[in-house]
């Protein structure tokens, strides 16, 4: 028994009273015989009304156009989601990389906030820390004294003159400041 023909035949009164009498049998079988038969009639009555509203609305299809539209325009606007979401993730990493970078590649000596140390090196490394930090020129007048070796500890934010009297006190060197732009170094290290 083809059950969807015979609730058609049914629903549209084509049905003979056999055909009645064994659609009967079949929803008292089962409960969802039952209820499968009241979801195709509330389908069946549903198309009905929908034939009819096309039939007597002229604007039914105006409606559907617009849905349809509505449809098709967030499709398209969908379409371009990922490439945002690939813009931002790939902003993000490159923020990532360049604060990792501009972390990573600065030196020691150069970080702010924390202390200075330079440990076992000739002066004239620290010569050039000092004047990389301070924006100063240094001159010596003894060149053999760029061989002493320094070990120190001073504040990030120390100023020249206090800084000069570290390596000053640690290698006895005596410097000399002009136009705070200027340092002669003079004497021998201990």
């Amino acid at each position: 028994m083809n059950t969807y023909w015979l609730i058609d035949r049914v629903l549209s009164g084509k049905a003979t009273p056999d055909e009645k009498e064994e659609l009967e049998k079949w929803m008292a079988a089962d409960p969802r015989n039952k209820e499968e038969y009241e979801d195709m009639k509330l389908l069946w009555e549903f198309s009905k009304d929908t034939s009819d509203k096309r039939k007597t609305d002229p604007h039914f299809y105006e409606g559907l156009y617009k849905i349809r539209d509505i449809i098709e325009l967030r499709k398209r606007s969908g379409k371009n989601d990922w490439k945002v979401y690939l813009a931002i993730l790939a902003l993000i990493f490159s923020l990532v990389a360049l604060v990792y970078c501009c972390i990573s590649y600065q030196s020691k000596e150069s970080r702010g906030g924390q202390a200075i140390t330079i440990q076992q090196r000739c002066l004239d490394e620290v010569f050039v820390i000092v004047q990389k930090r301070y924006n100063v020129s240094i001159a010596v007048d003894n060149p053999s004294v760029m061989k002493c070796r320094f070990t120190g500890t001073f504040n990030s934010r120390a100023r020249l003159e206090e800084v000069m009297d570290v390596i000053r006190k640690s290698t006895g060197l005596d410097y000399h400041i002009t136009d705070r732009s200027h340092i002669t170094i003079k004497g021998q290290c201990r």
